[in-house]
């Protein structure tokens, strides 16, 4: 639903004047409302609260001391306002409103950390870090002390396909909440970068900080964030490849388990070996093979170098990706490819076939499982004790149209 508000963000003190009515005044957070009286200011008022408290542990005062933000609700659109202030119209959406004060927030952050002499960064620097505290706040709340877990599955998609996020493309090229499920798989891929730095610096809570600040000093973001966490990568490691290394366990939090078609249709995949002829470019290039053709092909190509390092590492990701059973089995599949890069040819068919035998006996006993469970959640969980509420909605919607056109519902009840 869009906000329906009028938002006006600044840093400068003395700008009272410009909207006259209700006034909120958080000193926690050194944060000041001025807008009409009514709900929209006061809405205003715990959005900004929740957004401080969000961006607020990441980002505490690296030196200097953060002025007041002062906010403005209400302030007509074509108001002679200085560049410092932001404006969030009318037809903004809760997204775009929540973008806009977490940005304004890290602006006065960033700003408080650095001389004023320096040359103020665009915000591109830091999107990366408002769009992955946008999704925390609007996809992962607060439910008590806890909160919800973030959804990783899209990419979990991506490393399994080979394809991780690119860390400089997220730095450098965010994405606007105009577009809204754009900016939702980039507020989502910033998260998990975000969870990735966090997790790296327990000991040290001031890393984001650190890189806000740097970025402030003129710093790019891909630079600060390579200077700042330099230290935990391994030798050699770029700031992507220690991403990728991290990410990729990280990613699966909150996560559900690959259903038995999902992970019987990668193992079908990772079966069919496809391999390149050297030195020779045209359609015909390309050779392939099943898993029990993989000794001869190997002998074919010199050994193909990595392509047995590549099938364990994908079929280990499937195994932990897997429901229990399955990914044990599938672990069988990885003992075959030691063999076989041990030299053990004889030894590694045999264990490919026992493999195979295994894991078909796993899926059938892993949906027999979910078959029972599946039946046992029917016959004791009725189905409105799963949707009360969408069935309360629902019975509320008719009442509502009934007393509308009463006629036609008592028409269309006789049809029945």
């Amino acid at each position: 639903m869009p906000l329906r508000l009028t938002l006006f963000v600044c840093v400068t003190l003395g700008a009272g004047t410009l909207v006259r009515g209700q006034t909120y005044e958080d000193r926690r957070h050194k944060v000041r409302i001025y807008g009409p009286a009514g709900i929209e200011t006061r809405n205003v008022s715990r959005l900004v609260s929740l957004c401080a408290d969000e961006i607020g542990p990441l980002l505490r005062p690296q030196g200097g001391i953060e002025p007041w933000l002062d906010v403005y609700v209400g302030v007509h659109p074509d108001a002679d306002i200085p560049t410092q202030h932001l404006a969030l119209q009318v037809e903004d959406t809760l997204v775009k409103a929540t973008h806009a004060v977490l940005r304004a927030l890290i602006q006065r952050a960033g700003r408080a950390s650095v001389r004023r002499s320096e040359a103020e960064p665009s915000p591109h620097e830091y999107d990366w870090l408002v769009g992955a505290m946008c999704h925390s706040l609007l996809h992962c709340p607060r439910t008590g002390i806890t909160r919800l877990p973030p959804n990783y599955e899209p990419i979990r998609n991506l490393f399994r396909a080979g394809k991780p996020p690119f860390v400089r493309h997220l730095l450098e090229h965010p994405v606007s909440p105009e577009w809204a499920l754009h900016y939702e798989l980039f507020s989502l891929n910033c998260h998990l970068l975000v969870t990735v730095l966090t997790h790296a610096t327990r000991q040290d809570r001031d890393g984001i900080g650190k890189v806000v600040q740097l970025v402030f000093a003129g710093r790019s973001a891909y630079d600060a964030l390579t200077f700042v966490f330099r230290e935990y990568f391994a030798e050699g490691e770029t700031l992507q490849s220690w991403y990728e290394r991290r990410a990729v366990d990280l990613a699966r939090a909150g996560r559900e388990s690959l259903a038995i078609a999902q992970v019987e249709a990668r193992l079908r995949e990772l079966s069919t070996v496809r391999m390149v002829l050297p030195g020779i470019v045209s359609g015909d290039s390309a050779q392939g093979g099943t898993l029990d053709e993989l000794p001869e092909l190997l002998k074919d190509y010199e050994g193909a170098p990595g392509l047995l390092a590549k099938l364990q590492s994908d079929v280990y990701e499937l195994a932990r990706d897997a429901p229990p059973l399955l990914g044990d089995a599938l672990l069988d599949y990885v003992k075959a490819f030691q063999m076989l890069d041990q030299g053990k040819r004889r030894h590694y068919l045999k264990q490919l076939k026992l493999a195979e035998h295994v894991f078909a006996a796993r899926v059938v006993l892993q949906q027999r499982i979910q078959d029972y469970v599946d039946d046992i959640e029917t016959e004791l969980v009725p189905g409105q004790a799963i949707f009360p509420y969408y069935f309360e909605a629902l019975r509320d919607s008719r009442r509502s149209l009934r007393q509308v056109a009463p006629d036609l519902h008592a028409y269309l009840d006789s049809l029945e």
